[in-house]
């Protein structure tokens, strides 16, 4: 799952027409970090969520944090 999110951000980022370079500058984070990113899917989460903002998917980030309000997480029944 992790190495078919940084494929993911590989083709974000291509299909924004952004070398590495140009995205390490405007999220901060190191070029080599965005290649082993891109290639292994490993990044820590500070760097994650730099790369995301970056790119226009804080908005898709997001989403991975939500559960319905009234849904107990272990089980998903409504309390």
């Amino acid at each position: 799952m992790a190495q078919q999110v940084g494929e993911n951000a590989l083709a974000l980022r291509l299909a924004q027409n952004l070398s590495r370079k140009t995205l390490s500058e405007r999220a901060g984070v190191s070029e080599s970090t965005i290649k082993r990113f891109e290639t292994t899917g490993q990044i820590t989460q500070e760097a994650l969520v730099l790369l995301a903002s970056s790119l226009g998917g804080m908005l898709l980030m997001d989403r991975f944090f939500l559960r319905e309000p009234d849904e107990h997480p272990d089980t998903g029944a409504i309390e």
